[in-house]
């Protein structure tokens, strides 16, 4: 991934980068920020040795500073596909994107800050000082997801650009009723970072869908064990 030119709030910087790196330990998706904020009200821990679990969002835990975690190294990196449709699940409302906004960028601060997460949860430290979680647990409902065909993504990608617009064009545009997202870095014991999504709902033309993905993060790799996108 190519360093980011934006500098990260204390704030932001948790799900920055974890997220940033997809489960990975990217040393160059850790520039430009700084130690996370210290443990508040909002944090919990059972005593010494036991991990430091703060709500997202809270104080301290604003959310992440972009609005998709998908397109992390570009439209081979991190999207979640089943080699015909690809899935856009997105962490801020997509109304509030500004127009103009590369998405292969991912990173938007301040500007994400303002739009409304989609998400809540919670995420996990062996220290309250931590720069990242070793797990992170997300839910929602009303989530948007978008599916869109492989071949029409990387064909709108081709120029470097890819917008909210460019997206919408070619997408069915789905909303979860129900999103489960469950994230385990690569600072934790095991050997290797991955995570597990499931996510069903409603298409806007009626039809319902179903999300399910395993992906693991292998030799500086994300691999997509399986992925089921189903419509019907």
């Amino acid at each position: 991934m190519k360093k980011q030119s934006v500098v990260m709030s204390a704030a932001a910087v948790v799900l920055a980068a974890s997220i940033s790196t997809g489960c990975s330990n990217d040393a160059k998706a850790l520039d430009r920020v700084t130690a996370p904020a210290a443990a508040g009200p909002s944090s919990t821990s059972a005593g010494k040795g036991a991990p430091v679990i703060r709500q997202v969002p809270s104080a301290g835990e604003p959310g992440p500073p972009f609005y998709t975690p998908v397109f992390m190294g570009g439209v081979s990196g991190f999207v979640p596909t089943d080699g015909t449709w690809a899935a856009i699940h997105f962490y801020r409302q997509p109304s509030c994107i500004p127009g103009g906004f590369n998405l292969l960028q991912v990173f938007d601060p301040p500007a994400a800050f303002g739009c409304s997460l989609t998400i809540t949860g919670e995420v996990w430290r062996h220290e309250a000082s931590d720069l990242v979680p070793f797990q992170e647990h997300y839910s929602g409902e009303g989530v948007p997801i978008y599916f869109v065909r492989l071949t029409d993504l990387t064909a709108v990608a081709a120029d470097g650009v890819v917008t909210i617009a460019e997206v919408q064009d070619i997408a069915l545009v789905g909303q979860a009723s129900f999103y489960r997202s469950v994230i385990h870095n690569s600072n934790q014991a095991a050997s290797h970072g991955h995570e597990t999504l499931s996510a069903h709902g409603q298409l806007e033309d009626g039809r319902g869908f179903q999300l399910h993905f395993n992906e693991k993060f292998i030799n500086g790799e994300h691999v997509f064990q399986n992925v089921r996108i189903e419509f019907r």
